[in-house]
């Protein structure tokens, strides 16, 4: 089996607002938690490629924020165009890492995230 199909997924719910982070899974997985839940926030399944997050995904999940885990210039060309255009078409707000050190809060009603642009080197 693919080592990013034994991947930890995982939902995080605070009053109304909820956190689905789907690590490195990829889409043949889907079904073995589905029905997907709706999230509030969703970080994108295998740094947005092409194999993990699709418009499919997004549609059932409605997310309201998006979180794309990749680096700038990195050599598998994350996130991948398709990606981007679904979660544009569906006006999902995007938050990319690349950009620096993403910090969502909830208060169980609403969640805010300051910019924080400090892009950490070595996370050690």
């Amino acid at each position: 089996r693919d080592a990013n199909n034994n991947c930890l997924v995982l939902k995080i719910a605070y009053g109304n607002t909820s956190f689905l982070m789907l690590a490195d899974m990829e889409r043949e997985q889907y079904s073995t938690i589905k029905p997907l839940p709706k999230a509030t926030v969703l970080k994108a399944a295998h740094h947005g490629s092409a194999n993990g997050t699709n418009l499919g995904l997004l549609k059932e999940v409605q997310p309201s924020v998006i979180i794309l885990s990749y680096g700038k210039n990195n050599s598998y060309g994350y996130p991948h165009k398709e990606v981007v255009r679904a979660i544009s078409a569906l006006k999902i707000t995007r938050l990319d890492t690349k950009d620096g050190t993403i910090e969502i809060v909830s208060d169980g009603k609403k969640i805010s995230y300051p910019r924080n642009r400090e892009v950490l080197k070595n996370a050690n």
